[in-house]
This record gives C-alpha cells, structure tokens and sequence, in this order.
C-alpha cells in the first residue's frame, strides 16, 4: 500500500492500511441481507472475538475522525478454501476440512437443530481481492465493507454440495436443540464448536453490494465452485491420507444413541 494521504495535523504522514474484522459484530436482528450500517452486537452476549473486533475498529473510526487516520475496514464472515487456518491439522473443529475428513471416512456428521439455518462465507481468494480493492481508492478511507461470497446456503445444502462434489453418501444425525444443549452439559468440558463449527441459532445473510458499487469488486466463487476449487486442493496436498481424532464425535454419538440422547435423527 504506497499511496499516503495526508490530513490534519499536516505535518503527519499515514501510510493507508485495510483491516480485517469480521461480519460476526453484527447484532442478532430479523432482517436480511445484513448491511454495513445495521447495529453492532455490544451486548453482553457477544463473544470475546467479535467484542475486540468492534473495539478495533471504533479506535480507527475515532481515529479517522479526528487525524484523518486513513483505515478501511472489511467484515468478512466465515473464510474458507486452501490453507485453511483453523487450528492445526486434524483438529474436529476445522469447519469444511472436517467435513471433508468425515465424509472421507464414511462418518456422520452431528447437526444442531434442523439444519435450515443458513452459512454465508467467502472463499480465500474472493477475500484477497476484497482487500488489494482497497489500496489507492481515496474514497475507501474511513469507510467499512462486507466481503461476502454471492450467495448463502442451508447447511443441509451446504452438505449435500460437498458430498456431490466428493462424490460420496453423507450422513447427517439433527439434533433437537434441547439435546444438543444437554448433551454438551453432559461432556463438559465439550465445546460446541468442537462437534459443529457452523452457525446454527440464526441464519445470517449479509450484503455485498456496497462493496461492489462503490470499489467495482465482484466474488469469483460461488459455493460449489469454491468448495470443488478447496476439496481438489485438499486431495492434491494428500490432506485426506492423514490421522484425525474424531474421539470427541464418538463421545457425543455414544451419549446420542444412549438413554439421555432424545429426538435425534
């Protein structure tokens, strides 16, 4: 980023910089899709990530209005594709690669609810080109944009992509919510995110559109192409030849198929 603009005080120089935040500071509301400008969730049940996510960018946006801190933030939601981070490899809460490694295996994937909610996320490569948007363009300074795939998919939809595209039968066990509840009180200190790392209790759909009219970026991958583009990647780099510890799945399978797992199925 080498373009530098100059603002009161003049004789400070700043050197433009993009900022990655995440579209999981948006407040629970009953609309869609999710612009920039809805309420941002500074409630108490906000989790920790999201909470220092809004704290960042309010000091940037104070910034911006009193020097001329020139900051552009992006809110992406669920990124996905090669390297995916997550955790370390052949962790259970590795979101689509977890899936991959299950389905791989012929394992059932545990479903929270009905699986209607929906996932919005945006491919590795879409988000990359959010971000080299933004350098020399005056007039994403002080401003925050989501970065959004094209569409957002139920996750049964979502499942049944991905198990087209490997070419494989997945197996899914819904969970009614009050056993899914329980069944975590039960395994403590079992994580939800560790059996279902997806969105579930709402259905989050965000708008890309200020994004794409005022900087002229356009998402290249849509779901199934992102996820084929990610899966033959996974295969190439022999991702689904190695270990995975799928323990904690069979903890909450067995307490499922037990006396205490109600309305699964």
């Amino acid at each position: 980023m080498n373009q530098r603009l100059r603002r009161s005080p003049p004789d400070v120089v700043y050197t433009p910089i993009d900022v990655t935040s995440t579209a999981g500071v948006y407040a629970p509301t009953n609309l869609a899709p999710i612009r920039e400008e809805f309420p941002l969730n500074r409630g108490s049940d906000a989790g920790e990530y999201p909470r220092d996510k809004i704290l960042c960018e309010d000091i940037l946006m104070k910034m911006f209005s009193q020097s001329g801190f020139p900051a552009t933030v992006i809110r992406p939601p669920y990124v996905y594709g090669p390297n995916d981070p997550g955790r370390r490899l052949g962790d259970q809460d590795y979101r689509l690669f977890g899936i991959f490694a299950r389905l791989t295996r012929g394992r059932k994937l545990i479903v929270p609810g009905d699986g209607l909610a929906m996932t919005h996320s945006v491919h590795v490569d879409d988000l990359a080109t959010a971000f080299a948007a933004v350098p020399g363009r005056s007039e994403a300074v002080g401003k925050v944009y989501n970065a959004t795939g094209p569409e957002a998919i139920t996750f049964n939809g979502y499942v049944n992509v991905i198990a087209s595209i490997m070419a494989v039968d997945a197996q899914t066990v819904h969970v009614e919510v009050r056993d899914y509840e329980a069944m975590l009180e039960d395994l403590a200190p079992l994580q939800a995110s560790e059996i279902f790392n997806y969105t579930w209790q709402e259905s989050p759909v965000y708008s890309n559109e200020k994004l794409r009219g005022e900087l002229g970026w356009s998402p290249r991958y849509d779901i199934h192409d992102g996820v084929a583009m990610t899966y033959r990647w996974w295969l190439e780099q022999g991702i689904h030849q190695q270990p995975w510890d799928f323990s904690l799945d069979d903890r909450a399978l067995a307490w499922l198929e037990s006396d205490s797992g109600r309305g699964t199925g």
